[in-house]
């Protein structure tokens, strides 16, 4: 009977930790799939935008690559989804 209070604080602990590692993943996975989504994407339409397959579409695209370009390179997604995979010390 004395064990069971300190089973529950274990059970407690064990799942705040697991909580927190879904939490981690389900974070890592939002910033990885930015991180390549965004850049794909810019780097596409800055490529089509360069050629002159759809001189319509070159200005409308030239945004959208500027636009991933420039979250990539603000929101820093590859930063933090490296900082939840990588180990501190």
């Amino acid at each position: 009977m004395s064990n069971q209070p300190e089973r529950d604080e274990e059970e407690k602990f064990l799942d705040a930790i697991e909580d927190r590692l879904k939490s981690w993943q389900r974070w890592w996975k939002i910033y990885m799939w930015s991180h390549y989504s965004l850049g794909i994407t810019g780097v596409i339409c800055s490529t089509i935008a360069a050629t002159t397959l759809a001189p319509d579409l070159s200005k409308p695209l030239s945004v959208i690559s500027a636009t991933c370009l420039a979250v990539i390179g603000f929101v820093r997604p590859e930063a933090k989804y490296r900082n939840l995979t990588s180990s501190p010390c």
